[in-house]
């Protein structure tokens, strides 16, 4: 085995599980805004709904004591005939806000759904990219075996380990840089490390 094929086998590796990360988080993020932002519109119409009954309470409080005090008969009827057109309007607006919160609960009901369904593929996508990852691990086990090499992980884009040689229990620590080194040359030098 070359090194060329243990380092697209460590890339693939690294590369399955970190997608599969950022993919589980990125569709829970967007369903966790989608159902905060439906709650906030929810809650910003209930809140105007229950603002707009106030007032217009206040209004009718106001035009009955109004009323209390004798005014013409035509001035009374008049007015009756405001708050009856303000007391319809109202109405259509309650019953569309009324409307408008069943299309939101509607369209959270489908979000919980996704939800649901999203929750019920990430355990069968977890054991795939387990497996892969198992699948991964064990190939690496075997080369690992057969080359010696242990790879450390480092977080410098420097390909470290080391070479280990049971018959003289000798150690060899190796840091290739591939920025600096041709592929020809990590090759080379591992090989004589193995040698």
């Amino acid at each position: 085995m070359s090194m060329d094929n243990l380092s697209r086998i460590d890339d693939l590796w690294r590369e399955t599980r970190k997608q599969f990360t950022q993919e589980c988080a990125s569709r829970a993020a967007a369903v966790e805004r989608t159902i905060a932002d439906i709650d906030g519109i929810h809650k910003q119409k209930e809140a105007q709904a229950i603002a707009f009954i106030k007032e217009f309470k206040a209004r009718v409080q106001k035009a009955q004591q109004e009323s209390i005090r004798r005014e013409p008969q035509e001035a009374h009827e008049r007015r009756m005939q405001d708050m009856e057109k303000e007391k319809t309007k109202v109405l259509e607006n309650i019953n569309s806000m009324e409307a408008q919160i069943k299309e939101l609960q509607k369209v959270m009901d489908e979000i919980e759904k996704s939800q649901a369904q999203l929750a019920a593929k990430i355990p069968e996508e977890q054991k795939q990219s387990t497996k892969a990852i198992s699948k991964t691990e064990a190939l690496l086990n075997f080369y690992t075996l057969l080359t010696s090499i242990t790879w450390v992980e480092n977080n410098d884009h420097l390909l470290t380990g080391y070479v280990t040689r049971e018959e003289t229990q000798d150690v060899k620590h190796f840091e290739l840089d591939p920025a600096k080194l041709t592929r020809g040359e990590i090759i080379d030098h591992l090989w004589n490390l193995i040698g």
